[in-house]
């Protein structure tokens, strides 16, 4: 590719020392968004903060997707929030329903297939780029898969339906399992 010869970087640039930073802002944001992310869902409701964190992703993704800058660098920074925003509310959620004795199976499960399905879109949209050498190019692949994950989102929004309370509450007692 053209865009691993483009000369953005000054070759004396602490690459190790840049990689650590990034990965302590993306690190440290998410943690900070984590913290708060059960307290928001309870004030905006689950339909809001999931679509409003997946919206989020897509956005970011079509930011990035726009530019060769290094400020896709201190977006990229920003990638792990949409995460960050949803996953601890939504193990509140489904953690209470799952007895003690399948919950590290069944939370093991959910890691590996959510793994699973971003390693196959990653191969998928390799193929997308395989052939193509130039910036723009790749700009126009990156804005197929960020109109691809709008679309996505739009259907989301237009089927989801506010939970109930009793999707959003606690187990009943006979599903709950038992505290150790």
């Amino acid at each position: 590719l053209d865009l691993l010869d483009a000369d953005l970087f000054p070759a004396e640039t602490p690459t190790p020392f840049l990689t650590g930073l990034h990965a302590f802002g993306a690190t440290t944001i998410g943690a900070l968004l984590a913290s708060h992310s059960v307290r928001w869902m309870r004030v905006f409701g689950l339909r809001v903060a999931v679509l409003g964190a997946l919206g989020f992703g897509v956005l970011l993704t079509v930011a990035i997707g726009m530019a060769l800058h290094p400020i896709v660098a201190a977006l990229l920074v920003l990638r792990s929030t949409p995460k960050a925003l949803i996953q601890a509310p939504l193990n509140t959620l489904i953690t209470p329903r799952i007895p003690a004795s399948r919950r590290a199976s069944y939370l093991s499960m959910q890691s590996l297939s959510g793994r699973l399905a971003f390693s196959m879109l990653l191969f998928t949209l390799s193929f997308a780029v395989a052939d193509q050498q130039t910036f723009a190019e790749i700009r126009h692949a990156a804005m197929l898969s960020g109109g691809a994950m709008a679309l996505a989102w739009l259907v989301l929004l237009l089927t989801s339906r506010a939970a109930r309370p009793e999707d959003v509450g606690e187990a009943p007692e006979s599903e709950q399992s038992p505290s150790h």
